[in-house]
């Protein structure tokens, strides 16, 4: 199992200097990392103005690589701007950091899983992958399932793949080990981070 590094943990330090936050980040001996674009509506990149080139040799010669990148908004008209961008850093996925649901909409659920399955295919058709990340929200009941549940069965499994994210899986209430095997065929990262025993 490779251990990688998510940057939205280090944003702040990612807005002051991109380029010594992943020095240091290096240092401490990551050699994965995982991007965190919340502006993909101007920047094609990770999310803090920094050219595809110069971003690419400074990994090459700290020795890190991009696994992933959360990209929002997923916009389809901006897309091949942003999976031509990772595709040059040598990043093969992007991901949807987040998403809503109105309450027991069934249609909504439905139609944002064929758009999942659109973007999926915008990234096949480059070589890449697509994978969706959860929170908790996913895991509200709509027509008796969860939406989770929902999006994986109207999805492409050629098309759309998973990060699991175990701490919010927990927090919907779900058990993550039992997701983990449900879903192993279409997983492709999976986020750790603490969870206190004793959260309400």
């Amino acid at each position: 199992m490779r251990v990688g590094i998510q940057l939205y943990s280090v944003r702040q330090s990612m807005a002051r200097d991109p380029y010594r936050t992943l020095e240091r980040l290096a240092e401490l001996g990551f050699r994965n990392f995982e991007g965190a674009n919340h502006n993909a509506d101007t920047d094609d990149g990770i999310g803090f103005g920094v050219p595809a080139k110069d971003l690419r040799a400074t990994l090459d010669r700290l020795g890190m690589q991009v696994v992933g990148c959360h990209i929002n908004p997923l916009d389809p008209q901006r897309l091949p701007a942003v999976l031509d961008y990772h595709r040059e850093l040598g990043n093969s996925q992007i991901g949807c950091d987040i998403e809503f649901y109105p309450y027991d909409d069934l249609d909504y659920v439905l139609r944002r899983a064929e758009f999942f399955n659109q973007v999926g295919e915008l990234c096949r058709q480059r070589g890449m992958r697509f994978y969706y990340h959860n929170h908790y929200q996913e895991f509200q009941l709509v027509a008796g399932r969860t939406v989770y549940d929902l999006i994986m069965q109207n999805t492409d499994p050629e098309l759309v793949f998973v990060e699991m994210d175990t701490y919010w899986m927990m927090r919907g209430g779900q058990d993550p080990v039992e997701m983990i095997e449900k879903y192993r065929d279409r997983l492709v990262l999976l986020h750790q981070k603490d969870f206190p025993r004793d959260a309400p």
